[in-house]
């Protein structure tokens, strides 16, 4: 009769011991959410022959790396790299949300040979921040393979659409000129595709 007792009462315990696990864990899910992400950016020593000069050299170094840190992040949410017009836009949309906060500090060592300038900078993301950013880099990934696959499908459509009207005007013509109409369809073919697929990959 005490062996049922015991094996509920160890029941009971397990149970317990579960139930407080699981606090735990969504507290600590809580805390993770409620922390800002924090990016950091540096420049390294930059020599000049002067101080601004050298503090120019610095500033666009440390905006520069910046810049590779946040593209990395977002390829980290996006799941692809972003071409450099879309990491472009995709900035100036994180840099306009509220609760973001940059510091820029900048350090000056002036040594005989000349200024030493090391500028540095600090950019906080709440939470809240990444995850609407996640969303918006989901979104537009759809938008994105949407827009490669009508591509896909209009370069089908204008290559057969525009062979089979130079096939048209060749007939009409008796085939005088199909030479011409061969070397300037598939030119004008061509480039419209080049140029359809650059606009796709670079700005889409």
């Amino acid at each position: 009769m005490k062996a049922p007792i015991y094996i509920a009462m160890v029941l009971v315990i397990v149970a317990a011991a579960a139930r407080g696990e699981q606090s735990n864990e969504a507290r600590a899910v809580a805390d993770s959410s409620s922390a800002a992400r924090t990016v950091r950016a540096s420049s390294g020593r930059c020599v000049g022959l002067t101080e601004q000069e050298a503090a120019v050299e610095a500033e666009q170094k440390a905006g520069q790396c910046l810049r590779a840190e946040l593209s990395k992040l977002a390829e980290e949410l996006a799941g692809r790299k972003l071409t450099e017009y879309e990491l472009t836009q995709q900035l100036v949309w994180l840099y306009s949300q509220p609760g973001v906060e940059r510091k820029d500090d900048r350090t000056v060592d002036r040594k005989p040979y000349g200024p030493v300038v090391e500028h540095s900078i600090r950019l906080q993301l709440p939470q809240s921040v990444i995850r609407d950013w996640a969303t918006r880099l989901a979104a537009r990934q759809k938008t994105h393979r949407f827009s490669i696959l009508a591509g896909a499908a209009a370069t089908v459509f204008a290559w057969l659409g525009g062979l089979a009207g130079a096939v048209r005007l060749d007939r009409a013509t008796g085939g005088y000129y199909r030479s011409v109409l061969l070397v300037s369809s598939f030119t004008a073919l061509s480039s419209a595709s080049v140029i359809g697929w650059a606009w796709l990959i670079w700005v889409m």
